[in-house]
């Protein structure tokens, strides 16, 4: 049903309305043609005689008249349709008082309580230039009844609020404190442009529109404006509890022109009876120049009984050019028709010769009580272009199943929820972000994109719950621009954090790590294993991500650490090694935070017994003490117990208090033959040595002969000897005094240098057999003629290279002989016999050799250093001295050579 309305406006066309009813269908068809489809609109009962449909002969009533008629009416009596242009208002009146009163128009500020809001529509109406009425806060109760008795007549003195003037601006203080309320039953609230006056221009700000009773089927049960080319737009406003009986349109019904609803609710509107499409807004576009735009606005609880179009929200039908509906809510709307009305939110019947657009907005909870007809959306008209997409559906799966018909969805927004910085360190911060930006294909939308989309939920509930490692602060109770914001700090244990975020039906976890770094939780301890078996050293630590671990060793007393191959598990187990006592083991747990770094555990390393030294056999007189020895490595040191075996090693037992490394005892001839061993133990084992044998003898007493006669040079020494018999040991004293105390062996020797000439004899020989004898003797002779060598401090005898002198330049000629002095030089004294020299020669001009001697001497056959050309030789010589105490040197070349040498000479001692 097309609802373009005829008001009384048209007065003047009465009479050519009557005139015309006589015209014959065919003669309208000839100008009009026949394609034009015939609807049905709202007609007006001229001085209540009825106008006749002349193109079916048939009498019409109010409610019921072909569109195609009504325009052709038009055309015939000059309604011109041209565009809409908005004037600035240049009437202002203020409402001054809340009385529902026609007669208060007076509306002079001056004067108090002079205008009320029906006077001002009243004087508006009167005015030119356009008039802005102001209507400050309080509730504003129409309380004069219309109904039947105004009809569509545009009576502002009755029932509803009536605009005839165009530019008329009604602007409340908002929506929550000025309420235009209607009272009586019959009538709606505003009724705007009742004389359809074409290219009407009409705005309606800050205003509560509340309790509107449409019931002469008419519609529009709180506004009901529009015609050819008129302009419509409400602003932050809230159209609630409005209802049309048995007629579309429950809160507005506009016919023709432009609907422009920005920043408004509607609520619990009602659209009732067979007609009742359009629940909140029945938009009939009347001709393709009509527009209908909504945006940031929000439909609640409005429904529509509609067997035909239904719209539990808004319907749109009729020839249309552009529907831009975006950046709103549709929330728990319905079309209750049980037939075929249908789009619990939204009902589409119109043929759109532009773009035809929902988008930004979100529906949820919206129902049709015939599912398969729409829940949310439906479309029996022409195709949507470009349709519903990136709407958000209460679920990122889309619209649900029946939620849209007549048309495709194929993206919408999704939720979505994310936390950032993310990860985060324990007890850190985080900021939450939900938000619908997020679409099944295309990518996300732009930031921004849905700047003004009411707030949800209403009333404002938990949007951020579920905090899982952490806690929620500063959350948002409704979506703002789409968007929603909250802080989740950690806790203090690290792990797969997160927290939810609902919307409408869907709920998103944002998945948050809570990174805690490592902390030692189990320390390894100290650890004493034997070598050979094993040693375990355990560590622990907590931390998210979880850490991972590296065992690490020190050699040097905890100075340095270096990793251990392969050791990456809690538990550290090897086999201890006696070189790893002392090493000392920690380990280092490690995750992307930081590094955590346990306490350092030392490892003792026992080592069981090893005996380094047995007992061997020993022989001792009866009475003589008897000592066995025995020695063995481990660690800790091993205790020692000496054991005896009197069978021949068959058994032993223990010797009380035998504990020591060291066994004496004083040797019985009962003893003899027993066996000895010591026992080493520790906590790693127990080692035993091999038995040595214990022999008792009786004494048998020392005979002795000395000998060793011997001739010496002095400060020479010279060995003695004393062969005895008898049993060791023996002490022996000799006659020059010297002590030898318990030789085990014969013969007893000892090396004597006496200053003199000496004879040496035994004076006293003894064992255990007491005091013994000796014999022989032997006699030590000093030779006079005997050399002694001395040192000297090393130094320089002679060099050639010096200049010339006795013992320096020139150099040596060729086969020439020179003497050098040697005695009174460098502490060699005059008696000296003989020198220790080093003889080195340089700068050689031909090859040859020297020869040293005696000064006085004959030429020796031998050389002392032989040389080749410009070389650097040396050697060692001993130098006998001529009478003089010089020595010759003779250098030998070649057989007529002209060659020369230097010679340098160095003593390091003397004889004499």
């Amino acid at each position: 049903m097309i609802h373009a309305r005829i008001r009384s406006a048209h007065r003047q066309a009465v009479a050519a309305l009557v005139g015309l009813i006589s015209l014959s269908a065919a003669g309208l068809s000839a100008q009009e043609g026949p394609s034009e489809e015939p609807s049905r609109t709202r007609v007006l009962l001229v001085g209540r005689l009825p106008v006749w449909d002349v193109a079916g002969r048939r009498e019409v009533r109010e409610g019921d008249i072909d569109t195609a008629v009504l325009r052709r009416l038009q055309a015939r009596i000059g309604v011109a349709q041209p565009a809409v242009a908005p004037l600035a208002p240049t009437n202002t009146l203020n409402v001054d008082t809340t009385i529902d009163n026609p007669a208060l128009s007076g509306c002079v500020d001056a004067t108090a309580n002079d205008c009320s809001l029906r006077g001002a529509v009243a004087k508006a109406n009167g005015l030119s230039g356009g008039t802005q009425i102001n209507v400050p806060e309080g509730t504003y109760l129409l309380t004069i009844a219309g109904g039947a008795l105004e009809g569509p007549s545009g009576d502002n003195s009755i029932g509803d609020l009536d605009v005839r003037a165009s530019d008329v601006s009604i602007v409340g203080a908002g929506a929550a404190t000025t309420i235009v309320q209607q009272t009586q039953p019959n009538d709606r609230v505003l009724e705007v442009n009742p004389n359809l006056d074409p290219s009407f221009v009409f705005s309606l700000s800050g205003v509560t529109i509340r309790g509107g009773r449409e019931t002469t089927g008419v519609g529009g049960g709180g506004i009901i404006s529009g015609s050819t080319g008129n302009q419509t737009t409400i602003l932050n406003c809230r159209f609630t509890d409005n209802q049309a009986s048995g007629a579309p349109g429950g809160a507005i019904l506009n016919g023709e022109g432009t609907l422009t609803v920005s920043g408004s609710t509607f609520d619990t509107n009602t659209a009732s009876g067979a007609t009742g499409d359009g629940g909140a807004i029945l938009f009939d576009g009347g001709n393709n120049a009509s527009s209908l735009t909504v945006t940031t606005s929000t439909f609640t609880g409005n429904s529509s009984a509609s067997g035909t179009s239904g719209g539990g929200a808004i319907l749109i039908q009729g020839p249309i050019g552009t529907v831009a509906i975006a950046r709103s809510h549709f929330v728990g709307n319905q079309a209750s028709s049980t037939t075929t009305g249908g789009g619990g939110a939204i009902a589409n019947s119109s043929t759109s010769i532009g773009t035809f657009s929902i988008s930004f907005s979100r529906f949820a909870g919206n129902a049709a009580a015939v599912p398969t007809n729409g829940k949310t959306l439906a479309n029996t008209g022409s195709a949507l272009s470009p349709g519903a997409n990136d709407n958000w559906w209460g679920a990122n799966t889309g619209p649900g199943t029946n939620d849209v018909v007549g048309t495709t969805v194929s993206r919408w927004l999704q939720l979505r929820h994310s936390a950032s910085p993310n990860p985060i360190l324990v007890t850190q911060a985080t900021t939450l972000t939900a938000d619908i930006l997020g679409r099944n294909t295309g990518g996300p939308l732009a930031p921004g994109s849905l700047e003004g989309l009411p707030a949800f939920p209403v009333p404002a509930a938990t949007i951020f719950s579920n905090a899982v490692l952490g806690t929620l602060s500063g959350a948002s109770t409704q979506f703002v621009d789409g968007a929603a914001g909250a802080t989740y700090t950690a806790g203090g244990t690290g792990g797969n954090g997160g927290a939810d975020a609902t919307a409408d039906s869907q709920t998103v976890t944002a998945p948050i790590a809570v990174h805690q770094p490592p902390s030692v939780t189990t320390q390894p301890t100290n650890q004493t294993a034997c070598a050979g078996s094993a040693a375990t050293f355990t560590a622990a630590a907590n931390g998210f991500p979880v850490p991972t671990v590296q065992w690490q060793v020190s050699t040097n007393g905890g100075g340095t650490f270096s990793d251990i191959a392969g050791a990456t598990s809690p538990t550290l187990s090897f086999t201890a090694a006696a070189p790893q006592n002392g090493n000392q083991f920690r380990a280092v747990f490690t995750n992307v935070v930081s590094t955590a770094t346990s306490n350092a555990a030392t490892l003792t390393v026992n080592v069981a017994p090893a005996v380094t030294t047995n007992p061997t056999n020993l022989t001792v007189n009866q009475g003589q003490t008897a000592t066995f020895t025995a020695a063995a490595s481990g660690t800790p040191a091993p205790s020692v117990q000496w054991q005896v075996s009197i069978n021949g090693g068959a058994t032993f037992t223990d010797i009380p208090g035998a504990t020591t490394t060291t066994l004496s005892f004083t040797a019985s001839a009962g003893q003899n033959g027993y066996q000895y061993r010591a026992a080493f133990t520790n906590s790693c084992g127990t080692a035993t040595t091999t038995a040595a044998i214990l022999t008792v003898n009786t004494p048998v007493a020392a005979v002795a002969t000395v000998s060793g006669d011997a001739t010496i040079c002095a400060g020479r020494t010279t060995t003695l000897r004393a062969d005895f018999t008898g049993t060791v040991p023996v002490d022996i004293t000799w006659s020059d005094g010297f002590v030898q105390n318990g030789v085990n062996a014969s013969p007893a020797t000892r090396d004597v240098a006496p200053a003199i000439t000496t004879v040496y004899t035994i004076t006293s020989i003894s064992n255990a057999a007491g005091s013994g004898t000796a014999s022989g003797s032997a006699t030590v002779t000093l030779d006079p003629t005997c050399l002694s060598f001395y040192t000297v401090t090393a130094c320089r005898l002679a060099d050639t290279r010096n200049p010339a002198g006795a013992s320096g330049g020139p150099a040596l000629l060729a086969n020439a002989p020179r003497n050098f002095p040697v005695a009174g030089i460098c502490t060699i004294p005059m008696t000296a016999k003989a020198v220790h020299v080093v003889v080195t020669t340089v700068n050689q001009t031909d090859v040859g050799h020297l020869q040293l001697y005696a000064a006085g001497a004959p030429l020796p056959a031998t050389s002392t250093i032989n040389f080749g050309l410009n070389q650097a030789r040396a050697n060692n010589a001993v130098v006998t001295l001529g009478t003089n105490g010089e020595i010759t040197v003779q250098c030998v070349m070649p057989a007529g050579s002209t060659g020369t040498t230097h010679f340098v000479l160095d003593v390091s001692g003397y004889f004499q």
